[in-house]
Protein backbone atom coordinates (compact mmCIF):
# COMPACT_ATOMS: atom_id res chain seq x y z
CA UNK A 1 0.00 0.00 0.00
CA UNK A 2 1.46 3.10 -1.18
CA UNK A 3 2.06 6.21 1.94
CA UNK A 4 -0.76 8.26 0.89
CA UNK A 5 -3.60 5.53 0.37
CA UNK A 6 -2.23 3.95 4.37
CA UNK A 7 -2.49 7.67 5.86
CA UNK A 8 -6.28 7.62 4.05
CA UNK A 9 -7.19 4.30 5.83
CA UNK A 10 -5.33 5.30 8.97
CA UNK A 11 -7.69 8.55 8.59
CA UNK A 12 -11.39 6.41 8.24
CA UNK A 13 -9.36 4.15 11.21
CA UNK A 14 -9.07 7.59 13.52
CA UNK A 15 -12.84 8.83 12.20
CA UNK A 16 -14.26 5.17 13.28
CA UNK A 17 -12.87 5.11 16.57
CA UNK A 18 -13.51 8.79 17.76
CA UNK A 19 -17.45 8.04 16.42
CA UNK A 20 -17.60 4.40 18.10
CA UNK A 21 -15.71 5.41 21.50
CA UNK A 22 -17.24 8.18 23.29
CA UNK A 23 -16.01 8.06 26.73
CA UNK A 24 -12.33 8.17 25.67
CA UNK A 25 -10.72 10.71 23.73
CA UNK A 26 -7.99 10.75 21.21
CA UNK A 27 -6.10 13.44 22.09
CA UNK A 28 -2.69 13.24 20.21
CA UNK A 29 -1.79 10.85 16.88
CA UNK A 30 1.62 10.20 15.36
CA UNK A 31 2.14 8.59 11.90
CA UNK A 32 5.31 6.35 12.14
CA UNK A 33 7.19 3.97 10.04
CA UNK A 34 7.43 0.34 10.48
CA UNK A 35 10.95 -0.97 8.99
CA UNK A 36 10.28 -4.68 9.44
CA UNK A 37 7.09 -4.20 8.14
CA UNK A 38 7.91 -1.78 5.83
CA UNK A 39 4.39 0.44 6.42
CA UNK A 40 3.22 3.39 7.88
CA UNK A 41 1.01 2.71 11.52
CA UNK A 42 -0.25 5.33 13.78
CA UNK A 43 -0.02 5.72 17.22
CA UNK A 44 -3.53 6.88 19.18
CA UNK A 45 -3.32 8.23 22.52
CA UNK A 46 -6.54 8.04 24.33
CA UNK A 47 -7.05 9.91 27.38
CA UNK A 48 -9.84 8.72 29.85
CA UNK A 49 -9.72 11.35 32.55
CA UNK A 50 -6.84 10.32 34.47
CA UNK A 51 -6.12 7.19 32.42
CA UNK A 52 -4.05 7.63 28.79
CA UNK A 53 -3.60 4.59 26.73
CA UNK A 54 -1.48 4.45 23.37
CA UNK A 55 -2.84 2.24 21.12
CA UNK A 56 -0.67 1.36 17.73
CA UNK A 57 -2.31 0.52 14.83
CA UNK A 58 -1.80 -0.55 10.94
CA UNK A 59 -3.98 0.67 7.96
CA UNK A 60 -4.91 -3.30 8.11
CA UNK A 61 -6.39 -3.38 11.09
CA UNK A 62 -3.11 -5.34 12.99
CA UNK A 63 -2.82 -3.67 16.28
CA UNK A 64 1.36 -3.49 17.11
CA UNK A 65 1.30 -1.89 20.45
CA UNK A 66 -0.92 -1.05 23.10
CA UNK A 67 0.66 0.52 26.69
CA UNK A 68 0.28 3.28 28.92
CA UNK A 69 2.94 5.94 29.65
CA UNK A 70 2.26 6.12 33.09
CA UNK A 71 1.36 4.08 36.39
CA UNK A 72 -2.20 3.45 35.78
CA UNK A 73 -3.34 0.20 34.05
CA UNK A 74 -4.86 -0.96 31.07
CA UNK A 75 -7.91 -0.55 30.34
CA UNK A 76 -9.84 -4.03 29.27
CA UNK A 77 -12.83 -1.90 28.50
CA UNK A 78 -11.23 0.08 25.81
CA UNK A 79 -8.90 -2.42 24.14
CA UNK A 80 -12.19 -4.00 23.36
CA UNK A 81 -13.99 -1.50 22.00
CA UNK A 82 -10.76 -0.45 19.89
CA UNK A 83 -11.10 -4.32 18.71
CA UNK A 84 -14.63 -4.34 17.90
CA UNK A 85 -14.67 -1.19 15.59
CA UNK A 86 -11.87 -2.44 13.73
CA UNK A 87 -13.62 -5.58 13.12
CA UNK A 88 -16.14 -4.05 11.71
CA UNK A 89 -14.59 -2.06 9.67
CA UNK A 90 -12.77 -5.32 8.07
CA UNK A 91 -15.98 -6.88 7.69
CA UNK A 92 -17.15 -3.96 5.71
CA UNK A 93 -14.28 -4.23 3.28
CA UNK A 94 -15.07 -7.49 2.45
Amino acid sequence: MKKIETIEVLDKIQYRLEDEISYAEIVNTEDLYHEEEDCFIRAFTFNQGVREEIIVIGATGNIYQHFTPTEMGISARLIKDVCATLFLMLDAFL
